[in-house]
Parts: structure tokens; sequence; C-alpha cells
């Protein structure tokens, strides 16, 4: 397989405790052609080729001439979320479920995942520059307040322990003899072959837990490496991605403006899936006035981006959950650093001047 480079991509996303098996729906419904997504130590990230994201910024440009194709998408992503709900409900009244059965509970998941892509940063980073005309804007007003809305829903049906899709797999495993924290590492390949009778071994398991990669390349072909292999794709992929002078300046894009250039302390934090008592007790430590750096954000890192004098992340457009929030709370704020979340230290002083989009050491 082609050895990716970080210069051949911009990350889109960094999650930490997000099950596999929903970053696999992420990558095979949601991410187009041309996409790699990274596991190792507990952090996924997500990339997709330079290339790609150019012709997706073109084609938002034409898909938010007019608030259709977002309405259209809303409205079909709750059609699949509906089928969803009523997949689970029917299923809890079988005494067994076959795989034609779990192939329809994640084409229903799969669906929405696919039609909350039309609400993403490489459409609508596409479109913002002409907000100018009344129908863009309005287009981008309305897929601005809707994207809230459609990730907590989808947070809710998804994501969340004891409902519809998790609901189902944990079925699913206490039916085939899977520890539930270890279906979640079966990919949708090997969930096919559980009703088989083929089960993947201890050694496999741990494989994947230690490191896996996904990549599709740009003809949708996709590949999987994991455990050795993949440390070894992942060291040869992330050499050189933090620049060598990138400890004391790092540059980004203006999602909000400020009044000058803020100093505070800086605060690296995330959201972690997996243990958000984590997440929960750096946000308590931070102070009012300190600078939140992250690689993204999301609708839990509420009262971080509440104290913060000033917002910086790794990845995001001008559509991002950062930048929506930002202008909200009217708070200056950089997006698409690539690496600060990385590159700064907690409790590092830093300077943020968002109308030059330059975050530095100071």
């Amino acid at each position: 397989m082609k050895q990716w480079h970080s210069s051949d991509v911009l990350m889109t996303f960094e999650s930490n405790g997000i099950q596999p098996i929903v970053e696999y729906l992420v990558s095979r419904y949601y991410m187009p052609s041309g996409n790699l997504i990274t596991y190792r130590k507990g952090i996924w990230r997500q990339y997709l080729l330079h290339s790609v994201i150019e012709g997706f910024n073109r084609r938002g440009a034409d898909l938010y001439k007019n608030d259709r194709t977002a309405r259209e998408a809303a409205a079909r992503f709750r059609i699949h979320r509906a089928e969803l709900k009523t997949l689970c409900a029917q299923l809890q009244y079988l005494p067994r479920i076959e795989w034609i059965d779990l192939q329809h509970v994640i084409e229903a998941a799969g669906g929405m995942t696919r039609e909350y892509e039309r609400f993403d940063t490489w459409y609508t980073d596409g479109a913002y520059p002409l907000r100018s005309d009344p129908a863009v804007a309005a287009a981008l007003d309305y897929a601005e307040k809707e994207k809230n809305v459609l990730r907590e829903e989808y947070r809710e049906s998804i994501l969340t322990p004891g409902q519809e899709f998790q609901e189902i797999l944990e079925r699913v495993a206490e039916q085939c003899a899977i520890k539930k924290e270890d279906i979640v590492w079966y990919f949708i390949d090997d969930l096919k072959r559980i009703f088989e009778g083929a089960l993947l071994a201890t050694v496999q398991i741990v494989a994947r837990k230690q490191a896996y990669i996904y990549l599709c390349d740009e003809h949708g072909v996709s590949t999987m490496l994991f455990g050795e292999d993949a440390e070894s794709y992942i060291d040869a992929f992330e050499t050189g991605s933090i620049p060598k002078n990138s400890a004391r300046e790092l540059r980004g894009v203006c999602a909000h403006k400020g009044s000058g250039a803020v100093r505070g302390i800086a605060r690296i934090i995330n959201s972690d899936y997996l243990d958000f008592s984590n997440t929960q007790s750096k946000m308590d430590a931070m102070n009012e006035g300190d600078i939140l750096i992250a690689p993204t954000t999301a609708p839990d890192l509420m009262p971080a981006l509440r104290k913060a004098a000033a917002i910086v992340t790794d990845v995001g457009g001008m559509l991002s959950h950062a930048a929506l929030t930002a202008r909200e709370l009217n708070k200056p704020c950089i997006v698409g650093t690539k690496v600060a979340s990385r590159v700064f230290k907690d409790g590092d002083m830093v300077e943020v001047d968002a109308d030059k989009g330059v975050v530095r050491k100071v």
C-alpha cells in the first residue's frame, strides 16, 4: 500500500475514546475517498487529501447557493434516525438478532452519518467567501443552526450507551459470547463473520487496541493495518508533522476577530469520550481568562469555552463548533492551526492575535 505523509493531507478531526466501530462508520459512510484514519494511544485522527478538500470546497460553493440542499439533507437524516429507532424497537421482541437485522441497523446509522456530511466544513468553507449573496448567507445561517442540533441527535442515537445503536451492539455481543468492551473493535466485515461463528482472536483484539489505520485512497480502494504494522505506518506518516520552529508561533484562520492581541495561560483540553471525568477535571481547573487550545471542540466543552479569553483549535472551518461558539460568545478564535494542541503545553503563556490568525508563545 502507498505510504502517505502528513504533508499530503489536512487533519479534519481528532478525538479520544470514540468507539472504533463508530469511527469506522464515519470513514465508510461519511468521509469521501482520499481519507486516512489513524489510531494510537487512545487517539483517533482523521485526515483528507488536500486535493479532495479543494474539490469539496468547490462543490460546497454550488451546494450552498441556497438552503435547499441542507434542508433536504437534514430531512433525510431524520428519516434515517426514525428508521433506526423503529428497527431497534422491533428487534427488542426478537429472541435472536441475525446478520440481516444488524445490517439494516448499520445502514440506518450509516445513512445518518452520510447526511450529516453535508454540514461539514469542507462544504461550508467553500461557500463562506460567497456569503455576501443573500441566498448563500441564508443557507449558511440555516446550516450554522441545524448542524449543532443534528450533532446532538447523532450523539443520542449512535454514541449514547443503552440507546439505539449501542443497545443492539450489546445484544449481539451477549448473543455471540463476546465481551461488550471487545465488540466495538469489530468492524463491519468482522461483524458479518461472527454470525458464521468466526470471532476475532484475542491477539487480534490486542493488536487493534495497540494501533490501527484505515486508508481509503483517492480511487476508493481501502486498506487496514493493525498493531506493529500500523505503528510503523503512523511513524512514517507523522515524520515532520510538527514544524521544527513551531514552538514559538503558529498560524491559522481567523474565525472571529478580537479587539487586539489577548494573552493568557494555555489550557490544552480535548473531549475524552472514554473517560469524560478527565475532561471535566481539566475544565474545572481552568480559570477565567485562560486560552483554550483544543484539537477541536464539541458541546461538552462549553464550560471551557465560556471561561476562555480566546479559542484556538487544530482543525475546523468557519462553521465548525469552535467558530460558531466563538461568534455566539463574542470571543476571538483561530481555527485550522493543525498542531497547536501538540505544540503548546498546558501552562504556557501564549498570545492570540485572532485578527492576524497568529498564536505565539510568550
